[in-house]
């Protein structure tokens, strides 16, 4: 192996170079310090970021527990109302057949009451027949073409209440015929 030498360069002393190399090792030791304060800062954002994640999930999860013993909650109640109706439907179930017995019965009175009249209309044989006058069929003042009926309905405050009444025949020699409606209004037509 050869060794060439400048000779018009200058000599380097040893104590010249290990200065050098020093200043390169204090370089890479504050790049190394440097990116290790850097890895630390990364690994703190990190553990703080996990910190806050997992601080949610907690949240979370206690917020689930509350819905769950919400619906806990929630489904007691619905079965104590589920109870109440039943109870209410069967009240009603068992109040029905006596409310059926008094309708039956209020029919049935109503068919006696009604007994004394035919099914063509006429009386029976048995049923009192009250003599009419015959002011009854003519209205107070004749120019006026009035039907009572309708005059009755358009006016309810005119109207009086209804009052049990007896069936009443017309006179025979009467060529009017009376008719009682169901909820109690007494009308005439003439007979042909």
């Amino acid at each position: 192996m050869t060794t060439i030498r400048d000779t018009s360069a200058p000599e380097i002393l040893g104590e010249r170079r290990h200065s050098i190399a020093d200043n390169d090792g204090k370089r890479i030791g504050m790049l190394l310090v440097g990116l290790a304060v850097l890895m630390t800062l990364m690994n703190l954002a990190a553990a703080m970021y996990l910190y806050r994640a997992s601080a949610k999930v907690a949240l979370v999860q206690k917020q689930l527990d509350e819905i769950s013993s919400f619906e806990t909650r929630l489904g007691l109640k619905l079965d104590l109302v589920n109870t109440g109706i039943q109870g209410q439907f069967d009240k009603l179930n068992n109040i029905l057949p006596s409310r059926f017995n008094e309708i039956n019965t209020g029919l049935s009175t109503l068919q006696r009451g009604m007994a004394p009249m035919g099914a063509d209309g006429a009386l029976a044989a048995d049923a009192e027949v009250l003599p009419m006058a015959s002011s009854d069929l003519v209205p107070d003042n004749p120019d006026e073409s009035v039907d009572p009926i309708v005059d009755a309905k358009a006016s309810p405050a005119l109207q009086k209440p209804s009052l049990p009444r007896k069936k009443v025949a017309p006179a025979p020699s009467s060529s009017y015929q009376r008719i009682e409606t169901a909820d109690g209004l007494v009308h005439y037509k003439k007979v042909k």
